[in-house]
């Protein structure tokens, strides 16, 4: 029996007879899913959940049709970035990730029966090796979508936790400020009276140390609210990238713009040089790709920032980009390296073309983002 790769290699009339019968299963395979999560008493069955949770089972199935006629095995990034928003929008909801797994075991458990009866609609010497691609595909699918949305469901949660930091460190600068602050300025300024009324204005030797002790202390806690305090930016990423997506006017293009994470945690900075670079990137595709769809991608961690800007346009060849110094692609490599990090270009003619950025969020472990 040929492997998986034999199988990709050797697309014909029986695979698009399967994949249509896969096709017309699909609505069958969504109302077991549903009843079955309904019947386990599964979250993901609740209204508020299952729209999004049936398009991606949707795409699921879509993604081994699609294998059956392209040789396709994986999900696009369009596709993911569906995948990580509905992990946001679970973490918000308290939708926990185990009833996700859960979901996809019982996709596969209701699937299963109709895979094998789309098979069968091939000859028997091929029935089998179509219906190992597909459950090579459903597998593919599955993991990728579900990596995608735990980085969205994390990526929430690690927002969550940056902005709870930024209000406990707030409240601790105003409680330092309003209670310990006060205390020291009171006592510096019963020092004051007692030189002015009863030293003639000289404090003796022993009460101008304790005034000097008093008037450091207060500049040590000045210091210390400051560095509390957290400068909140008025515009991030994601505004600056649509602002600059609006200034230029995109025309017929779609472009998704998705940020996950604090971009509190990120260097000034090198928040600025995440943008020029992005930007660059974004205006090559607009001005040579010829793409119906652009998606740009950030993830921010408190290590990192990874970043992916993909286009459906007619690609390029990457082996040509060393003496293409005129088109801003060699000044992104080098912006990028300038900060400790790499970018890589992945394209082919009419293949797209999809750029992404890896980027150190500070330049040392030292460095803070406050």
């Amino acid at each position: 029996m040929p492997g998986v790769g034999g199988v990709l290699t050797h697309m014909d009339h029986s695979c698009g007879v399967v994949s249509e019968a896969l096709s017309r299963y699909e609505p069958a395979i969504l109302a077991d899913l549903r009843k079955a999560l309904q019947d386990r008493g599964n979250e993901i069955a609740d209204p508020l959940v299952w729209d999004e949770t049936c398009q991606q089972a949707r795409g699921i199935i879509e993604d081994c049709a699609a294998s059956l006629r392209h040789g396709r095995r994986q999900p696009d990034e369009r596709a993911l970035v569906t995948s990580a928003r509905l992990g946001l929008r679970n973490a918000s909801r308290s939708v926990h990730p185990a009833a996700v797994i859960r979901a996809c075991s019982v996709l596969f458990d209701v699937s299963l029966p109709y895979l094998r009866k789309a098979a069968a609609k091939a000859p028997p010497e091929r029935g089998e090796d179509l219906l190992l691609l597909t459950l090579h595909t459903f597998n593919r699918s599955v993991g990728s979508r579900v990596e995608a949305l735990m980085r969205g469901y994390h990526s929430y949660l690690l927002t969550q936790v940056g902005e709870a930091n930024t209000a406990d460190r707030l409240r601790l600068s105003r409680d330092v400020h309003d209670h310990l602050g006060n205390a020291l300025a009171t006592a510096l300024r019963f020092l004051e009276l007692h030189a002015a009324e009863e030293t003639d204005g000289v404090l003796p030797s022993r009460l101008a140390g304790a005034h000097n002790a008093v008037q450091e202390a207060i500049g040590n806690i000045q210091a210390l609210v400051n560095g509390l305090r957290i400068r909140i930016p008025g515009t991030g990423l994601e505004a600056s990238l649509n602002e600059f997506l609006e200034s230029v006017g995109t025309h017929q293009v779609r472009v998704d713009v998705v940020v996950c994470g604090d971009e509190g945690w990120v260097a000034p900075d090198r928040r600025q040089e995440v943008f020029v670079i992005l930007r660059e990137c974004l205006r090559n595709a607009l001005s040579h790709a010829r793409a119906e769809r652009i998606v740009v991608w950030v993830d921010i961690t408190p290590d990192e920032i990874n970043a992916t800007v993909e286009d459906d346009g007619i690609g390029f060849d990457p082996t040509t980009l060393a003496p293409r110094t005129d088109s801003g692609l060699s000044s992104v490599r080098e912006r990028a390296g300038l900060q400790g990090g790499s970018v890589d270009w992945h394209s082919g003619s009419g293949a797209g073309t999809r750029v992404t950025l890896c980027i150190p969020s500070h330049r040392d472990g030292t460095e803070g983002a406050a």
